[in-house]
Formats: structure tokens, sequence, C-alpha cells
């Protein structure tokens, strides 16, 4: 008798999730990066600068509520599913999240998930 160890789809990439949140308590403790870059006005640059960043990001925006205290965080749904699988699943799939683009993460930290977010 042999057990099958491949996971489905939806479970690699939920997999990967948690490999991710389990990973970003270490990366709250790091200092942050001090940003040396200066800003310059873009405000008479050509609109069609911005278009790739519309394109990658999308426009459609999901609610998720992580933690016991439901802490909410609203993100780029394009964004957020191409990155993980695991939300690629819930919000494009036929879950309830999908039909009501708001996902709860109630065992999970909310400040992990922020880092996850960057």
């Amino acid at each position: 008798m042999t057990s099958d160890l491949r996971l489905s789809r939806f479970e690699y990439g939920f997999a990967q999730f948690m490999s991710v949140m389990a990973s970003a308590p270490a990366k709250l403790e790091e200092k942050p990066k001090e940003r040396t870059h200066q800003t310059r006005d873009r405000s008479r640059e050509p609109h069609s600068r911005s278009m790739p960043f519309r394109n990658e990001m999308g426009s459609e925006m999901v609610d998720i509520y992580v933690g016991p205290e439901e802490e909410p965080f609203r993100v780029h749904k394009q964004k957020l599913c191409r990155r993980i699988p695991y939300f690629d699943k819930m919000f494009n799939g036929q879950f309830k999240e999908a039909s009501e683009n708001v996902g709860r993460l109630p065992e999970d930290d909310p400040a992990a998930f922020d880092v996850l977010m960057e």
C-alpha cells in the first residue's frame, strides 16, 4: 500500500502561503531599509507611463480580515492572486469569497500578513 504524497494545486498554493506567513515574523524584526531616492514631479509626464502599473495591479480590490480581531486589509485582487495560488483559488474559484470579494484568515497574524503584502 502506497500513499500519494502529491498535493493538489490548491493545497500546494496554501502550503506556499503558509510557508511565507511562517517566515514573516523574522522579517518583522529586520530594520527597515533607508530610502534614499528623490521624488520628481510627474504631473506633466504622459499618462501612458502609469498603464503598466495599472495593468499589473488591476483595479478590482478585495477585503481580507486577518486574525481573531479581524484586522482589515484592502488589496489589489489581481496582484494578490498572481502572487499566491491560494488566493487565486479563493477569489477566482467557486467559493463565496469570489462572489463577495471578501476573505477571512482568523488564525493568521495581521503583522505577518502585512509583511506578505509588501
